[in-house]
């Protein structure tokens, strides 16, 4: 005869007591993507970091015969009283910023009177 007082363990008591049976093989996975994730993730950026790199055979790029290189066209304007880098981008459509890595200006891009600025056309 079975005794009433004693506790009979089973496999649905254990169950029931751990709330995440699994949990170690779930961090193994996880752990495993991160890890395959953050590799991808380098490779890409040093991919964009050096495009020369890219060309696995290691030669260097054709070039076709004729093709000319993308050369910019530089108008100048000089500098007015009252004007302003926002001004002048506003006049000839082109955006400030553009304006002032063309003329190799630093903050706070300021402009002098009779100062000549490259525009592109």
């Amino acid at each position: 005869m079975i005794q009433k007082s004693r506790i009979r363990l089973s496999k649905n008591l254990r169950a029931q007591t751990t709330p995440h049976p699994n949990l170690k093989n779930l961090l193994q996975k996880g752990a495993l993507f991160m890890l395959v994730i953050l590799i991808f993730g380098i490779y890409v950026v040093a991919r964009k970091a050096n495009p020369e790199k890219n060309n696995l055979a290691g030669e260097p790029e054709k070039q076709v015969l004729g093709e000319r290189q993308n050369t910019l066209i530089f108008q100048t304007y000089e500098v007015k009283e009252g004007d302003t880098l926002f001004n002048i981008s506003t006049r000839y459509d082109i955006d400030w910023t553009k304006v002032a890595e063309l003329n190799e200006l630093k903050e706070p891009y300021t402009l002098k009177i009779g100062q000549e600025l490259k525009l592109p056309r």
